[in-house]
């Protein structure tokens, strides 16, 4: 949305983007492209300016007036979605753009109230957003009491990500989980003729225990069910050697619960816990536990997709293993099954494109936290049965291929420690 025109004009540059973690460029991009504004802002906004400012004031009366319209239409649902730009509510807020400008411009010395400039902005950037619109984004209102919020959704980011990048001469994405290449290629701008490349992992495969407990489901209705079995599977892991381990869950609550019972079953176990919102000083000091030099193992609970489970960089004996309960499928809500409809219509692969691909990016990543040099040996233990389905397995990558499948908590003993003694 932002470019240095100077650089980057009409015609290509002589340049080459270089994205790196470019699996994450597809939630980046979703977002970058999408606009949202907030009634509960407007009227904050109609406020601050007060009713003396009579043409800004009746502005924002306009803009309110709208969303309450678009809030009507939802009826007695909390959503609504519609594939055409809300035209009248776009007409509102190029009245009040154009009122607030003679406004500035009249009173240049003025101190303009932070959240009132936040304000505009928002609504330049939304109406920004407008003229991009077409057939990858949809309309989406969501009504919460006397919130209500206006979205325009950006469901397929490709051709704008292709029209940035097509501002130098060639773009190279990278990152160690772009799998299926095909998915990030139909996401990121590809074509026919992009060329995708998939090189070997650099380490021995050998130095990985890839273990797959695939009698236990973890689907949302037989987590209570689970609880037991995934804490006994987590001391199973921690047996073979002493050493410092993380375990990643799908949610916040799912985890909490498993550490509960984790705790009442192994109190002699030394364990760490995430929890959501975290400071900074809170964040290195959970990861300054990860010592060599510990004299007892520690097992840490962390969400799957969260700070922990990307970015760093546990070298060596800080981290000898994980186990990755779930196959980290996203939240089911409103945006994902518009997303899911959406694909459906486009490609017929609304589930995988929508859900079971970043899932199992997410797997890829956390996973990855183990072997980060090639001295490193670890283990990775995958937890769900739909881990030994054919549409996970394929989307495997090759240096997985050796996974082993193991039926009971006693045969997950009996591997770990036979891999640390080999």
């Amino acid at each position: 949305m932002v470019y240095l025109k100077r650089f980057f004009g009409e015609s290509p540059g002589e340049y080459v983007f270089l994205v790196d973690e470019a699996h994450n460029l597809v939630d980046r991009a979703r977002a970058m492209y999408s606009a949202t504004l907030y009634k509960t802002a407007v009227l904050q906004g109609r406020k601050t300016i007060g009713k003396e400012q009579r043409r800004l004031y009746r502005a924002l009366s306009l803009v309110n007036a709208e969303i309450l319209t678009l809030r009507k239409t939802c009826g007695e649902q909390s959503t609504y979605t519609q594939t055409e730009l809300p035209q009248e509510l776009l007409h509102a807020l190029n009245g009040f753009v154009g009122c607030w400008e003679e406004w500035a411009e009249e009173h240049r010395s003025v101190r303009i109230d932070p959240q009132l400039l936040q304000l505009y902005f928002d609504i330049r950037f939304f109406l920004r957003i407008a003229d991009l619109y077409d057939d990858h984004f949809v309309t989406y209102v969501t009504v919460n009491r006397r919130e209500v919020v206006v979205k325009l959704l950006c469901l397929d980011p490709s051709l704008l990500l292709d029209k940035a990048m097509q501002r130098g001469r060639s773009s190279i994405l990278f990152s160690a989980t772009l799998s299926p290449l095909d998915y990030f290629t139909a996401i990121l701008g590809g074509n026919e003729a992009t060329k995708k490349y998939a090189l070997p992992s650099p380490f021995d495969s050998t130095n990985l225990g890839l273990f797959v407990a695939d009698w236990v489901s973890t689907k949302y209705r037989d987590r209570e069910r689970s609880l037991r079995p995934v804490a006994e599977l987590l001391k199973a892991l921690l047996q073979g050697k002493r050493g410092n381990y993380l375990a990643y869950f799908p949610s916040y609550s799912y985890m909490n619960e498993v550490y509960r019972v984790f705790r009442e079953l192994y109190p002699q176990v030394d364990t760490l816990l995430q929890t959501s919102g975290m400071t900074e000083e809170a964040r290195g000091e959970f990861l300054e536990q990860f010592d060599v030099a510990r004299p007892q193992t520690l097992l840490g609970f962390c969400v799957l997709g969260g700070i922990y489970a990307e970015g760093i960089d546990l070298r060596g004996e800080r981290l000898i293993g994980t186990a990755i309960v779930g196959v980290g499928l996203p939240q089911v809500n409103a945006e994902q099954e518009i997303l899911r409809t959406y694909y459906d219509r486009i490609n017929g692969a609304g589930f995988p494109f929508a859900y079971q691909y970043p899932g199992m990016n997410k797997v890829l990543q956390a996973a990855g936290r183990v072997i980060r040099s090639e001295q490193d040996r670890g283990i990775v233990l995958l937890i769900d049965s739909r881990f030994s389905t054919a549409s996970y397995r394929e989307l495997f990558p090759l240096h997985w291929q050796h996974a082993r499948t193991v039926r009971s908590v006693k045969e997950l003993e009996q591997v770990v420690t036979t891999f640390w003694q080999s």
